[in-house]
């Protein structure tokens, strides 16, 4: 009898043994997966407890730490998964957490892709056929690298040829959408003028690569001789530069002339230095304490030179594509600078990228205390669409800023009606205006207050979209004759 109570006992404590044993390592990969997790919350800077200067100190500090925390990812994503395949396989582990609020099922897909898996999905090309709206078979491919200029008779339109509604268009069931869009890109003559395309500040972020897949596309059969395009390259919408190398020879191949711009940092975000959690470039630096380090600071000054040296790159590359593709630096999207910080950052850019770009001011007065508008002879670049009135020959025009809208959407006081823009985009050329580049806030993702860009949303434009667009930027532009 009392034997067999020892042996019961006994028989319990090693249950018990057996589960704290299970316990402790699952408690304990927990504790180090979730601490590990918190990095992906947006960084809180105390910044009252530093003035200006100290903090774009620590800015340039946090870059360095922010670039540790991506490369730690991997680990992370890793151990999540072991820990995820230890639990869902251990049935006795399920049992004695029974009753308790956790989740030891596997999500079917993760619901915010960490930023490891975000940084390598940007090194491969995109695979989504449903957005390719006008992919080349192979064929076609070897006779678009082989065609140079498109030619009316070579049953190309643009250097892409000119196929069937099925064969153009995704399948969707509204069939009247697919025969419209066919007919529209099946007869498009060429035009050339004004340099004419899209504001991409977001071509380079991995989760925006469906949306730029279908602009990129959309202006390759646009017929559009003349083509615009620029990009923001500080890091705020991470960097590919293979990637955007890609859309620019793609670009390039299907017209006489490509117009890049390339923005080398980001003035918007940096009016919000003590708000955002986006380390890249120089967000996290307010901007009066900008102006004096470009100019006194061999560190703010080494971090810029790095940048131009990669827009350096891209702009031999556009070059080397075609004699006749154009280069534009702009030292700051909308910036905050005043003649001193503008004509420092521009000599920095100068005296790596030469005689080789043209410099364009894009500055943005009234937007911070102090900003102005001063060029030393540079041309410049306007984002107001009110302001077509003030645009001189050799001015560029965007709509960055102020989002359109189509006529099937509501009214939105920061949005103007597509024909109303495309008003403006004309009365722009009519004076002189270098080029004009469309910007759809929605396909940037933004919203107020502004989200980082790994965890915002890039609208993907319908069919519908693009022909409304591309309508718009054909609009004005002269016919090329044999």
């Amino acid at each position: 009898m009392t034997r067999g109570i020892l042996i019961t006992i006994f028989f319990f404590i090693s249950i018990l043994a057996y589960f704290s044993l299970k316990q402790e390592p699952v408690n304990s990969s927990l504790k180090k997966t979730f601490q590990k997790s918190s990095s992906y919350e947006p960084k809180q800077i105390e910044h009252e407890l530093l003035s200006p200067q100290e903090l774009a100190k620590k800015s340039l500090e946090d870059q360095a730490e922010y670039q540790k925390i991506l490369e730690s990812d991997s680990e992370f994503n890793e151990a999540l998964a072991n820990l995820q395949q230890e639990l869902t396989s251990d049935a006795e582990l399920k049992q004695a957490t029974s009753g308790t609020n956790l989740d030891l099922s596997p999500p079917n897909e993760p619901t915010d892709p960490d930023l490891t898996n975000l940084n390598n999905a940007a090194s491969e090309p995109s695979n989504n056929s449903s957005n390719d709206y006008f992919e080349l078979t192979p064929a076609e491919q070897e006779a678009l690298n082989n065609s140079g200029t498109p030619n009316n008779n070579s049953g190309l339109i643009g250097g892409v040829h000119n196929r069937t509604a099925s064969e153009a268009i995704p399948v969707t069931d509204d069939s009247e959408d697919q025969q419209t869009t066919a007919e529209a890109f099946q007869e498009l003559p060429l035009l050339t003028g004004q340099p004419r395309g899209y504001v991409m500040l977001y071509l380079m972020h991995p989760k925006a690569r469906e949306t730029v897949d279908a602009q990129i596309e959309a202006l390759v059969v646009s017929g559009i001789q003349n083509l615009y395009l620029s990009v923001l390259i500080d890091g705020t919408f991470n960097k590919d530069f293979e990637y955007l190398k890609n859309n620019i020879k793609k670009l390039s191949d299907n017209c006489e002339s490509l117009t890049l711009a390339l923005y080398l940092s980001n003035g918007s975000t940096m009016r919000r230095w003590n708000q955002t959690d986006i380390l890249a470039g120089f967000n996290g630096i307010e901007p009066k304490v900008f102006r004096d380090l470009i100019q006194t600071e061999e560190r703010a000054k080494n971090e810029f030179q790095a940048i131009v040296r990669d827009a350096e790159s891209i702009f031999a590359y556009n070059s080397a594509l075609s004699l006749a593709n154009k280069n534009i630096a702009i030292v700051m999207l909308e910036d905050n600078l005043q003649k001193d910080s503008y004509v420092a950052m521009r000599n920095i850019a100068r005296d790596i990228l030469g005689d080789r770009v043209q410099y364009i001011r894009n500055p943005c007065p009234g937007c911070y205390p102090g900003n102005d508008t001063a060029t030393d002879g540079d041309a410049i670049e306007i984002h107001d669409p009110e302001g077509v009135f003030q645009i001189a020959s050799g001015t560029g025009f965007t709509n960055d800023g102020k989002g359109y809208r189509f006529a099937t959407e509501p009214t939105a006081n920061d949005k103007i009606l597509i024909d109303d823009l495309e008003d403006r985009m004309i009365t722009a050329d009519s004076r002189g205006g270098k080029y004009f580049g469309l910007w759809r806030s929605e396909r940037q993702g933004y919203s107020i207050p502004p989200v980082h860009p790994d965890l915002r949303t890039y609208e993907v434009p319908t069919v519908k979209q693009l022909i409304t667009e591309i309508q718009m930027l054909r609009s004005g532009l002269t016919e090329v004759t044999e």
